[in-house]
């Protein structure tokens, strides 16, 4: 992997003399302080973490049809962890879908429950041919799926997590994408999405259309991944000044039972100022009482399938508000039907400059709590309480 990065950083250098190329990028800082998850841990704080986040991305466009893009993150870590549920070690070097990583890790330093990495993440690195309306994409890139806003059932392969953060960027997978134009709002997609090392009970494959039908768009999906079979479809509908959309994906692993994610929901722009999302999900894999829950994470759909949830029915909600040119007021609510949990978000952005911004928000789990992290009562009572401020600089 190192003399492969080496040799496109040879390649980019000699291109570049030629090339006409965009740099762009952002700094993150940003600070989290959690409570801890248990009502038996007796710490009145979790978890506390300082972090601060560079990107770089170059776009090298080598000729009018070739392309290679390049992105690189540079990251600082210092946490103070009192709960051990909330440890993160950074020790896993490879997302599921990447043949091969560059050792995060540069910098460690233990003492006690006190921490500080220096990491770093070749999260870009892929080279696009365009030829008569096809697009050929070898590489690390992007590849996330889905209309719904805040629970996407068919996005498998670098999902984000409730309570993320950082969600400027999706974590690079590594693949060999081929894509075509077939009109006017219309495509056919196919990929294969390679695992840790290129095992093949690790890779996954997809075939996906754009189709536009009356006023729909319909985005019929086929996948196997993780020895299982999927078959999805993503609709989006607009009526009267609204968006509609309805995303689901069946689910069929060779070892364990079938199941059905599915989210309908809608998005509509009241005003210039205000913003409105309201979902409803279904997850079939999901259990209806908190005693069965999988809080340990084997099952397929959370271990395999990029879902985050336990449950099998839920609410929720987005609302955004732009009180003034510089100030917007957000509100998230993922509200779990079977055990009266949810998640609530408020969240305030302050526009400092064009290239800067300052967000501070809340994460409030609600819900009965337990002592133990495998006998749950409620499954958003796991979440706690977290507050974070984060201030992004883009350039």
């Amino acid at each position: 992997m190192k003399k492969f990065v080496l040799e496109i950083c040879i390649l980019l250098t000699a291109l570049s003399a030629n090339a006409s190329y965009n740099f762009n990028g952002y700094s993150i800082g940003q600070g989290k302080v959690n409570s801890p998850i248990l009502k038996s841990n007796t710490h009145e704080l979790g978890f506390i973490a300082v972090e601060n986040i560079n990107r770089f991305n170059i776009m090298f466009d080598a000729s009018t049809n070739t392309t290679i893009e390049l992105g690189l993150e540079i990251n600082q870590v210092f946490q103070k962890i009192d709960d051990p549920l909330q440890s993160r070690k950074f020790d896993n070097t490879s997302s599921a879908y990447r043949v091969d990583d560059l050792n995060k890790k540069f910098i460690k330093s233990d003492s006690g429950n006190k921490s500080w990495y220096g990491l770093k993440q070749l999260d870009r690195l892929s080279w696009s041919q365009s030829i008569n309306a096809y697009d050929l994409i070898i590489g690390r890139q992007q590849i996330s799926f889905g209309s719904a806003k805040l629970v996407n059932p068919t996005d498998l392969f670098s999902p984000f997590n409730l309570v993320e953060i950082n969600k400027e960027e999706r974590n690079g997978v590594d693949a060999i994408r081929l894509r075509k134009s077939l009109g006017a709002n219309s495509e056919f997609d196919v990929g294969m999405v390679i695992g840790q090392s290129g095992r093949s009970e690790d890779n996954a494959v997809y075939f996906r259309m754009v189709l536009p039908i009356s006023k729909a768009e319909v985005k019929p999906l086929f996948t196997n991944y993780k020895d299982a079979w999927g078959f999805g479809v993503d609709i989006l509908y607009p009526i009267l000044g609204a968006n509609f959309y309805l995303e689901a994906l069946s689910t069929h692993p060779q070892k364990g039972s079938s199941y059905l994610r599915g989210t309908t929901g809608y998005e509509y722009q009241w005003t210039d100022e205000f913003y409105s999302v309201m979902e409803y999900h279904f997850n079939g894999a999901g259990q209806t009482q908190p005693s069965l829950y999988d809080s340990s994470g084997t099952s397929f759909a959370i271990s395999k399938g990029g879902s985050f949830l336990f449950a099998r029915h839920y609410v929720n909600f987005l609302f955004s508000w732009q009180a003034s040119p510089l100030h917007s007021i957000g509100l998230t609510n993922f509200y779990n039907l079977n055990d009266d949990s949810f998640l609530f978000s408020p969240s305030w952005d302050w526009s400092l400059s064009d290239e800067s911004t300052l967000t501070t928000g809340i994460f409030l789990g609600v819900g009965n709590k337990s002592n133990f992290l495998l006998l749950p009562k409620s499954e958003f009572g796991l979440y706690g309480k977290s507050i974070f401020t984060k201030y992004k600089y883009f350039y």
